[in-house]
């Protein structure tokens, strides 16, 4: 998570009940998920920009990412470190998740939905191993 403290850096920490290491292959997908993601499609970054726009929307509670941090990871996906995995309906984003992905792991920043089950339909996606049939390119 972003800390503001660091001066003139962009600082890093993370707190306690965020902290989360999935194991995909030990991720269970319930059977309503299953049935929902049927709705959904899922890309691999083809709307970088919008997920972490929609990801810092300040009407989120306990919002955290400001441009530095927009800027930062926007850089990050030109070098070819940072993605996104996007849910999509109807041609519409949904829902995603952005984070950096270094050899097999992608340590997930931060994901938004505007409907139901689309951000979890990312994270589902994201463990099933190169989403969208794509390996994480080298950076």
């Amino acid at each position: 998570m972003f800390s503001p403290h660091v001066r003139g850096l962009v600082g890093y920490g993370s707190s306690e009940p965020r902290d989360l290491v999935l194991e995909p292959r030990a991720m269970h997908v319930s059977r309503s998920l299953r049935r929902s993601m049927r709705r959904f499609e899922i890309r691999v970054d083809t709307a970088f920009d919008d997920v972490i726009d929609r990801c810092a929307d300040p009407a989120r509670p306990f919002g955290w990412i400001d441009d530095r941090i927009r800027v930062a990871y926007r850089r990050l996906h030109r070098l070819g470190w940072a993605h996104s995995v996007e849910t999509w309906s109807d041609n519409h984003l949904v829902g995603g998740l952005y984070g950096i992905a270094v050899g097999g792991l992608f340590a997930a920043e931060s994901k938004f939905h505007t409907m139901t089950d689309a951000s979890k339909a990312a994270v589902a996606a994201l463990a099933a191993a190169r989403p969208a049939g794509r390996a994480w390119p080298a950076a």
